[in-house]
């Protein structure tokens, strides 16, 4: 890290300024520390606006997979079978996410709400046919205790690959992307 003593400009100015308060050292780690809590303050703040966000579009992103699947079940089968693949694997992300959201929210200096907003511009709203996601459950589950770490992933523990043979492939994949 660089010192105010490091700079020529400000040693040979006309004034001194590194026997000034702000420039001694000690000072200078004091007001960092200072402006770090108070950013700090800022983030949680924001942290309380942003987690009822993610939440929302969590919930969002549910209802859109699930009236997608329906609308295509008969007129394209093949297009509904790749979304209901895509649907379960993102709801095995979002069940991590919502998990995580969820102890934030037991957290002390958690002042937000864990709850679906509405989002400006958004024309479909969370309807009451469309049932709460699969997490929803597992969270509550977690919180009492509850051991599911066998419910979530697949025996070659590749969370949305169906088979084995699929799980090579992939790892072949992505060995192949280096």
């Amino acid at each position: 890290m660089a010192t105010l003593a490091d700079f020529d400009l400000l040693r040979e100015g006309c004034q001194n300024i590194r026997n000034l308060p702000w420039a001694k050292p000690l000072n200078r780690r004091a007001m960092n520390l200072y402006f770090n809590v108070k950013r700090a303050q800022e983030e949680l703040e924001r942290l309380n606006v942003e987690v009822r966000r993610l939440f929302t579009f969590l919930i969002d992103e549910h209802a859109n997979f699930w009236h997608a699947i329906g609308g295509t079940l008969i007129t394209d089968p093949v297009l509904a079978r790749e979304l209901q693949a895509r649907w379960l694997y993102r709801d095995r992300i979002n069940e991590k996410i919502a998990y995580r959201l969820f102890e934030m929210s037991q957290l002390a200096g958690f002042l937000g709400v864990l709850l679906y907003g509405k989002r400006i511009g958004c024309t479909h709203h969370q309807s009451l046919e469309v049932p709460l996601p699969s997490w929803v459950h597992t969270i509550t589950r977690k919180d009492r205790g509850i051991d599911i770490s066998n419910d979530v992933l697949p025996s070659h523990g590749i969370v949305g690959v169906e088979s084995d043979e699929e799980a090579d492939r992939l790892v072949v994949y992505f060995e192949n992307l280096a």
